[in-house]
């Protein structure tokens, strides 16, 4: 059996309104001696099963399992025989407003495929979709119901903010302030009435600032990325193929638009 101190390096990490996300993929039969971190800590088990053990209780995590990770406890970590993959979030133990169970077992609601998308999205709303993900997963864990069933007026003034047209690109933290509400109650609200994430909508506010400039016809596909806030023409197209199925210039010839600036990708 490996046994070491600390475990692999992540294959991934971003951190994201003050929480740091780590993804890792462990190899069979690691065994990490215990320990203890400064800031709390929430695992995700994608695939595999994770054994932690707090002084003589060991708690067995399957796929979609969440474990929380208390800041400055004594803890201890194996990993099966086929290894495990595994999200982590760290960060403030402040960040827990009250008490939440050590372990919640079942399938994530959001599901795991969705916590690691967001985690290799190549956009600007990448680390908003992840704090959408560890807020809605400590709401989660802390069973909160949700009952508001018309939209709430204060989350039509959220969504009105994503529609200003001011290039502002606000976080998840700021959003919620200028609410009034909890962060986690923001997203899980949002993603109720809406059926989508604060972070998909965003990039779907993007991807149809594009599609109105693809229309003008007035710039070129790179000049339009660069203006709709994408990090190049490559990005862009990337982006349009994922939400559209298509690439910008097949789009506009299916609504016959061939004679534009945007035509050259």
């Amino acid at each position: 059996m490996l046994q070491q101190m600390t475990p692999v390096s992540p294959v991934c990490q971003i951190s994201c309104e003050g929480a740091l996300v780590r993804e890792f993929v462990q190899p069979p039969g690691l065994s990490i001696r215990p320990h203890a971190h400064e800031e709390a800590t929430l695992v995700v088990v994608v695939s595999g099963a994770v054994y932690d053990r707090f002084g003589s209780r060991e708690f067995p995590l399957a796929p979609g399992d969440l474990l929380v990770r208390p800041a400055g406890e004594m803890h201890a970590h194996r990993y099966g025989a086929e290894g495990a993959h595994v999200v982590a979030f760290s960060f403030s133990p402040t960040a827990l407003e009250q008490p939440v169970p050590r372990i919640r077992t079942g399938s994530l609601r959001m599901g795991t495929h969705v916590l690691l998308r967001e985690l290799h999205a190549e956009d600007l709303e990448g680390p908003v979709a992840l704090s959408c993900c560890l807020a809605e997963v400590l709401h989660e864990l802390t069973e909160t119901q949700l009952r508001e069933r018309a939209v709430p007026t204060w989350l039509r003034r959220t969504r009105d903010l994503l529609h200003d047209g001011s290039g502002l690109k606000p976080s998840l933290h700021q959003l919620a302030a200028l609410a009034g509400v909890h962060p986690g109650h923001l997203s899980r609200v949002f993603r109720a009435h809406f059926h989508v994430s604060i972070g998909e909508y965003m990039r779907e506010r993007r991807i149809q600032s594009a599609e109105r400039l693809l229309v003008e016809g007035r710039q070129q596909l790179a000049e339009i990325a660069l203006e709709c806030g994408f990090f190049d023409q490559s990005h862009l197209i990337r982006a349009f193929r994922h939400t559209r199925g298509m690439t910008p210039t097949r789009w506009l010839k299916m609504r016959g638009l061939y004679n534009r600036k945007t035509m050259a990708e």
